[in-house]
């Protein structure tokens, strides 16, 4: 269910119901209307697909793939960093206590990643239906797109199977990709920069004056369009995080096993990891 201008809009379950081909595909429509109706006129739109967010309440607690992707990849194995299963005594409470991995967490993980893969599938069709739509309305080269996302994610980084919760790199770092009229193709940047930078870059190149509107970030304006001059930017950013309280995460044994709430029956043997607590606030 969704919100389309105060009107609730409801979707069964199956294929064509698919919530990522949902949103791409009203998306892309309600793009095409208004340069239609509209000829000239800017538009502004915000697409923010679910995936490869999990089922939240679904056991067993994987992300959904579309059904027609549901057999990519395998058996491809997540990815083991660095830090993966590493015991970090040093860092914080919530890191230091972690326990090892066990087999059969990684085996719900290796899983679990297959499944981001497979629902980012639909994303990576969303993208290029998009760029197509705009290309075939004639409007792609007087367009800005930009694709980043709101977190990273754990993979057994520091113990931890799963979830979003800590100060870390694999948490934070995200990708950004901006195109469009004036910048450089192929063109990569060092700077420091966060999603509060989104709002003063959209503002701006819709010819705000960014200077006069009080906004947390930072227009990538002064970077995108250098032209290899010297840029005075930040050198640090602000990470704040606010606890949700006691989150538990990992591998459920059945259906009677419930992570969101940590909750175990006594049948079951629970491989949970506490990922966030009631002090786990932080500023960094």
């Amino acid at each position: 269910t969704y919100n389309d201008q105060g009107t609730e809009v409801s979707y069964g379950d199956s294929p064509s119901d698919y919530m990522t081909s949902v949103i791409g595909n009203t998306s892309i429509t309600w793009v095409k209307n208004h340069v239609k109706s509209n000829p000239g006129t800017p538009f502004f739109a915000y697409i923010a697909p679910h995936a490869p967010h999990i089922s939240d309440g679904v056991y067993p607690y994987w992300t959904t793939p579309a059904p027609w992707y549901a057999n990519e990849f395998g058996n491809r194995t997540f990815p083991r960093s660095p830090n993966y299963n590493t015991h970090a005594a040093d860092h914080h409470w919530i890191i230091s206590q972690q326990q090892p991995i066990d087999d059969f967490t990684e085996v719900w993980m290796n899983e679990l990643f297959r499944n981001r893969w497979r629902s980012l599938i639909s994303v990576d069709d969303l993208v290029e239906d998009l760029y197509r739509s705009l290309s075939d309305l004639g409007v792609l080269e007087n367009t800005y797109i930009v694709f980043t996302s709101d977190h990273g994610y754990n993979l057994g980084n520091f113990r931890l199977p799963s979830c979003k919760l800590q100060v870390y790199e694999n948490d934070i770092r995200v990708p950004m990709f901006i195109r469009g009229p004036g910048i450089k193709a192929g063109s990569t940047y060092a700077e420091i920069a966060g999603n509060v930078d989104i709002a003063p870059t959209l503002y701006a190149l819709g010819k705000g004056d960014v200077s006069v509107t009080n906004f947390d970030g930072k227009s990538l304006t002064d970077i995108l369009f250098a032209d290899d001059k010297q840029v005075n930017w930040r050198d640090a950013y602000l990470i704040e995080y606010w606890s949700l309280g006691t989150v538990r995460r990992g591998a459920p044994t059945s259906k009677k096993c419930n992570p969101d709430e940590g909750t175990c029956e006594a049948s079951c043997e629970c491989h949970y990891h506490l990922v966030d607590g009631a002090n786990n606030t932080y500023i960094a």
